[in-house]
């Protein structure tokens, strides 16, 4: 895994290295995303502290490494920080309105084709790069400090507040130099912010079901399909009572329809101004009736369902069936997004209902 840092490295067992300090991944860890994480965090909370000495985390296989690759940039936000100091900023983000957003994104054409830096008219009233400066003076300095990038580096950043940290130090950059970025860097950091912010809300919505099983609703699931037209996603949130025998994944034709959340990938409230626990919490208050029946343990689905939460960090949703797809065909689930390729995720297990709802 390329990091872009010189003081940390993810490697496979067996590759040489170099290194003083040395991590390795426990292979026998029950829950192996939380002990991955956890690990990240601790090695970029050391790092803030002013300890950043060589060091390699060793991954004992392929799964591992992807696990790493999943979390490792959510994890470097560390570095701006405690976790006030985190939630703060990313509260400051997910605040600003959509019309913000799609303002700096309408300048990608201008930046290809031009040498002068665009700026925004009213209401936003500045150099494009400069509106970007969204981190608080200091904060961003240790992230932006512990990588080297270059342009072709910013479409692996898969978290969209680490590119925000990014972009405050674009941002900032013309007040120490009198000079903006290049237009063609400009324009690289800002389509990896175009893919990040339209998945984003897709990635909370996932978050917060993985967070309804952290706090004893195990038996909540998803039903994810595609639309007829293929141009919307689709997922239904219920329990496994309503889930087919035939794919966990897929609702049962005897479903009640009083325990079943459809949805496109939001909640009705405002869920980009809320982490995914405090989603949790109010999905459980808002659907009273479905949530008694999501409460309880089922291991086997909530381990299944960390594969989910893996492909979501790189862009990826799974899908039941589609036009000219369907999952039963070759008992695997197929997934929607730039980075899915031939991926795919195993049937989740069995749910307790009979036949297919389609």
């Amino acid at each position: 895994m390329k990091t872009c840092s010189p003081y940390i490295s993810i490697i496979l067992d067996g590759e040489e290295f170099e290194a003083e300090q040395i991590r390795r991944i426990n292979k026998f860890a029950e829950d192996k995303d939380w002990s991955i994480r956890q690990l990240l965090h601790a090695i970029f909370s050391d790092f803030r502290k002013g300890t950043r000495v060589p060091t390699v985390v060793i991954c004992n296989d392929e799964e591992e490494l992807f696990i790493v690759e999943s979390y490792f940039w959510e994890e470097s936000l560390a570095l701006i920080g405690k976790r006030d100091t985190v939630k703060a900023f990313k509260h400051k983000i997910d605040t600003l309105p959509k019309q913000f957003w799609n303002a700096i994104f309408s300048k990608e054409k201008e930046l290809e084709n031009s040498t002068e830096t665009p700026f925004l008219d009213e209401p936003w009233n500045g150099y494009i790069d400069e509106l970007l400066a969204l981190c608080n003076i200091g904060d961003y300095l240790k992230w932006v400090s512990c990588f080297n990038f270059s342009a072709d580096d910013f479409s692996s950043i898969n978290d969209f507040y680490c590119l925000c940290v990014l972009s405050t130090f674009m941002g900032r950059t013309p007040h120490w130099t009198d000079r903006h970025w290049d237009n063609q860097k400009i324009l690289s950091l800002l389509r990896a912010m175009d893919s990040a912010y339209r998945y984003n809300s897709y990635r909370r919505f996932i978050r917060t079901i993985e967070e309804l099983h952290r706090i004893g609703y195990e038996k909540f699931r998803i039903c994810p399909c595609t639309s007829p037209s293929g141009l919307a996603w689709r997922c239904t949130i219920t329990t496994r009572e309503n889930t087919s025998k035939q794919c966990g994944a897929m609702l049962s034709n005897n479903y009640n329809e009083r325990e079943v959340l459809l949805s496109n990938g939001n909640f009705e409230w405002g869920m980009m101004e809320m982490g995914p626990y405090d989603n949790a919490l109010m999905f459980v208050r808002q659907y009273p009736q479905i949530a008694i029946k999501g409460r309880g343990e089922d291991n086997e689905y909530t381990s299944w369902f960390k594969k989910v939460v893996r492909e979501c960090y790189h862009y990826n949703r799974p899908t039941t069936y589609e036009v000219y797809y369907n999952c039963l065909e070759d008992c695997k689930i197929s997934l929607l997004g730039p980075n899915s390729s031939k991926r795919t995720l195993p049937f989740p297990p069995p749910g307790d209902g009979e036949g297919l709802f389609y």
